[in-house]
């Protein structure tokens, strides 16, 4: 009786396995799969979001400093007229088509319209050891009406900001080596997060925590976007200048 228990066991957990039934444990790495890889006409870019109709917007760091629109697979469209400091990150907001981007060495949160026009702007009372590992990402919370912004280590954290734009929390993101990016998941409670050090994607929910985790190549990945109706995820290398395009594994059961 024990064996014929074991068997059906062994067959229903194949036959799972080979319907992508069989979801991956929060601490399993999987690997993403690469669909696309090209250079850019970007120097430096430093952030990635998502916008209308398929355009990416990135921004690049010092001495640049400015904003970039690109298409899906990464043709220079055109440059913003905003002209920053310290860009590190940037993120769409679908209620208004305007975008929010990170000024790290100020310490500023910065919104502007799809011209580059500054709207507002914002000092972040976050106090971080070194301003290099300080602000790296930004992401536009529409459903709960939030900032969230990711500084890259020291260690890694995730600055919750509420409408306005004062802290609600600050979450500990112990499980990453640092951030360096940071958008809306498949639905309003997951957020990806990479890591460049790791060479990873975390699937993370501010309920549930870690969700899972996915292995990428690249170096010095420094943003990331995600196109939910397409399922791919977009990733730029600030080092090498280039844009990857990654789809989860075809295993992998989507939202």
């Amino acid at each position: 009786m024990i064996r014929n228990q074991h068997i059906t066991w062994v067959l229903m957990i194949t036959l799972l396995q080979g319907c992508g039934l069989w979801e991956s444990k929060p601490n399993d790495t999987l690997n993403l799969v690469k669909v696309l890889s090209t250079q850019l006409d970007v120097p430096e870019p430093s952030g990635l979001t998502l916008g209308l109709n398929g355009q990416l917007y990135t921004v690049s760091d010092p001495p640049n400093n400015r904003v970039y629109v690109l298409d899906a697979v990464g043709n220079y469209l055109k440059t913003l007229s905003y002209h920053g400091d310290d860009l590190e990150g940037v993120s769409f907001d679908p209620q208004d088509s305007t975008l929010w981007i990170i000024e790290e060495g100020l310490s500023e949160l910065v919104h502007i319209d799809t011209s580059g026009e500054e709207l507002s702007r914002w000092q972040v009372a976050f106090e971080v050891d070194d301003m290099n590992q300080g602000f790296e990402g930004i992401l536009r919370d529409v459903a709960k009406n939030e900032i969230i912004i990711a500084t890259q280590a020291g260690p890694p954290n995730l600055i919750m900001l509420d409408s306005n734009m004062q802290i609600r929390s600050v979450v500990d993101m112990a499980f990453a080596s640092n951030l360096t990016g940071i958008c809306r998941g498949r639905s309003v409670d997951e957020i990806f997060l990479i890591s460049d050090k790791d060479q990873k994607l975390f699937i993370w929910s501010e309920t549930e925590g870690l969700l899972g985790q996915y292995h990428f190549g690249g170096t010095q990945i420094e943003g990331v976007a995600f196109d939910e109706i397409n399922g791919r995820i977009y990733l730029v290398s600030d080092s090498k200048s280039e844009l990857y395009v990654y789809q989860f594994p075809e295993s992998e059961v989507i939202g």
